[in-house]
């Protein structure tokens, strides 16, 4: 459990999952904290070989999707 600068707590974890669209297969996983930003770890679970991305709103903002 993690508390932000207002107090807020934030229980358990995200995880991100990089899939084919077409096929189904799980290609990458990334774990993090509950309190952690979607768009800072988007770049975890991307292979660089992308044709579409499919998000939700989290993902507002996300402008590069380099690997680091």
């Amino acid at each position: 459990m993690r508390q932000t600068k207002r107090s807020q707590w934030y229980r358990g974890m995200k995880a991100y999952l990089g899939v084919d669209a077409e096929s189904g297969p799980v290609h990458s996983t990334h774990y993090t904290a509950a309190n952690e930003s979607d768009v800072a770890h988007t770049h975890e679970v991307l292979h660089g070989q992308e044709d579409q991305l499919f998000l939700d709103a989290g993902y507002t903002g996300c402008t590069s999707t380099k690997r680091k």
